[in-house]
């Protein structure tokens, strides 16, 4: 027996980190091999969702998040709401701005606002780690318009999911005033890049959205074909629907549309998805936010929102099917065109080149000149 507990004290991160990694790996290799067409058509599925669906509802807003912090902007008219939103909250009175631009811009915008507010020094460590609990939130684009209209049939369900969710996040940032997660309140030093020029602070952001867009779109596609192989292992459904819930939201959603509550797609959105959670994990690791904290955090949410929800749809007089054990709506896309996205990815990358050619060009026009004066 205490053989046995050595063996396990000695090898513990072996057999249960290295161990399961290295099984899934040759499980999921195993899977791509026996099944290619299953997964060129979650691939299909995930370029699909991300030409149509994320592309046209989160870049343009990610670029102008982007350029409303590059620009300094956000810091020029935060002194108007920094009594009320310091007393309630506890937080400097420029995490309204991050809150306002999460609840409108979609996972991802939340958190790459406050890692560049962190930064450039003007929040400290502490509020940078809250706000990445509470400043993500998904798009109303895509509840109202995607769950609501298409999947729920009801634009007014997919409203009070999105309200729901807001208000989760404003009950979260109250909670975490009277919680403490470091007693290291550190402060970057000021720098320049939060108050650069607009054409400079255009360019950033255009860059910065684009690479965000990148990611964003890269694991949503990832994520499609894990999805698309797990219909192929033949689960029991309630399986199926965890799987999809916990792995990727547009999916997650579909899922448990047909099925569940409505209650239960807010909880889906709410807690965003491991798809979600890669998307922000270098934010997460920047500000040194333990993970165990953040799904703590995702969960409780959750939690909320499906409560919220719930109450809302029992108050409010809404009249429609709110739970089926047989109908599965089919997947679906905006009406929004492809060919917009292509070019968007196209003109973005024409954008990027180029600026970087022009500097390469001035570099070595620089170097040039330094010959001619030795």
């Amino acid at each position: 027996m205490n053989s046995l507990k050595k063996f396990i004290k000695d090898y513990k991160s072996m057999l249960f980190v290295y161990a399961p990694v290295v099984f899934v790996l040759f499980f999921v290799g195993f899977m791509l091999v026996s099944f290619p067409e299953k997964a060129a058509q979650g691939v299909k599925d995930g370029l699909n969702i991300s030409f149509n669906v994320l592309i046209p509802s989160m870049y343009v807003f990610m670029v102008f998040s982007g350029f409303v912090v590059e620009t300094g902007i956000i810091s020029k008219f935060a002194g108007k709401f920094t009594r009320v939103f310091e007393r309630l909250f506890d937080m400097p009175s420029e995490a309204f701005f991050v809150m306002i631009l999460s609840a409108i811009g979609g996972y991802p915008v939340g958190p790459q606002c406050t890692v560049n507010l962190f930064q450039n020094g003007t929040i400290s460590r502490n509020h940078a780690k809250k706000l990445l609990l509470c400043a993500i939130n998904p798009s109303p684009a895509f509840v109202i318009g995607t769950v609501g209209s298409y999947m729920l049939q009801n634009k007014n369900l997919g409203g009070i999911i999105y309200v729901s969710t807001v208000l989760t996040s404003v009950i979260m940032m109250f909670v975490l005033r009277f919680v403490t997660l470091s007693d290291e309140n550190y402060l970057p030093s000021k720098t320049d890049e939060g108050s650069v020029g607009l054409a400079q602070g255009f360019v950033n952001s255009v860059k910065k959205g684009a690479s965000g867009m990148i990611n964003i779109c890269s694991f949503v596609i990832l994520f499609s074909c894990i999805n698309s192989l797990i219909e192929v292992l033949n689960l029991h459904q309630k399986v199926v629907i965890f799987l999809n819930s916990i792995l990727e939201v547009t999916n997650g959603c579909i899922s448990v549309s047909a099925y569940l509550p409505v209650s239960a797609v807010a909880a889906v959105i709410s807690f965003g998805g491991l798809c979600t959670f890669c998307q922000i994990l270098p934010h997460i690791v920047k500000v040194r936010l333990d993970i165990k904290i953040y799904l703590s955090a995702r969960i409780l949410s959750a939690a909320i929102s499906a409560l919220i929800c719930e109450g809302l749809v029992n108050i409010l007089p809404i009249s429609c099917e709110t739970f089926s054990t047989s109908a599965k709506p089919e997947q679906f896309f905006t009406s929004s065109s492809v060919w917009v996205s292509v070019g968007l990815i196209i003109l973005t990358s024409l954008f990027i080149l180029g600026d970087d050619y022009i500097i390469k060009r001035e570099r070595v026009k620089i170097e040039n000149n330094n010959k001619k004066v030795d």
